[in-house]
């Protein structure tokens, strides 16, 4: 995933986690539909989900529901 991220986000408090283009152009929410109709977090900026904590478990990845692997 990271891989395949193109953007300069600087502080991230003007770039959209789900909405701004990442991915060849294409919002995350658009790539990632299935995951987006389930988060909390929906018009979080990069600096307000890196607040939350990215890792595992962290407030970043709020869900609708329980997510299985």
């Amino acid at each position: 995933f990271a891989k395949g991220i193109e953007r300069r986000v600087g502080n991230g408090v003007e770039t959209f986690f789900w909405s701004d283009p990442w991915l060849g152009g294409i919002p995350l929410s658009v790539r990632y539909r299935h995951l987006f109709d389930l988060s909390l977090n929906k018009s979080s900026t990069v600096a307000v989900m890196s607040d939350l904590g990215w890792g595992v478990g962290g407030a970043a990845w709020s869900w609708r529901c329980q997510l299985w692997a």
